[in-house]
């Protein structure tokens, strides 16, 4: 399987075992980033409009790292400019890989982990880089 194959599966996996995610991946948020709760006060719908983004860049590592992470750069100085730090950025992906990685198994179960491990290992060295 390729990489893009990899990560597919692996949303799947994610969607058969709790269905959407996003709820769960914004508590372990919460709880970690209680600030964060401002941003869901003024805007209900910034949950999914965030959990969209950040799944949608997910996938496009597979089929299109380079642009991937220009866009990931780009989300790192808009969220700086709206106060949001850059370890809660890396937060959120690492929030995700917790959630998402918990439902894994099958044959693919350590291709699946080490797709996501790097992905997110990539993504937290482009955040950091990232100039604001």
């Amino acid at each position: 399987m390729n990489p893009s194959e990899i990560i597919e599966l692996s949303l799947e996996q994610t969607v058969e075992a709790l269905g959407d995610p996003t709820e769960k991946v914004f508590a372990l948020m919460y709880e970690r980033y209680p600030d964060l709760l401002g941003y869901k006060e003024e805007n209900e719908d910034w949950e999914n409009y965030m959990f969209e983004e950040i799944i949608t860049n997910f996938m496009s590592f597979g089929d299109d790292p380079e642009t991937a992470l220009l866009t990931i750069k780009d989300m790192t100085v808009h969220h700086e400019l709206i106060g949001v730090p850059r370890t809660v950025f890396k937060g959120m992906y690492d929030a995700l890989f917790e959630v998402i990685s918990s439902t894994f198994h099958g044959p693919h179960k350590s291709a699946m982990t080490e797709a996501w491990r790097q992905n997110v290992e990539q993504i937290h060295q482009c955040i950091e880089s990232a100039a604001a």
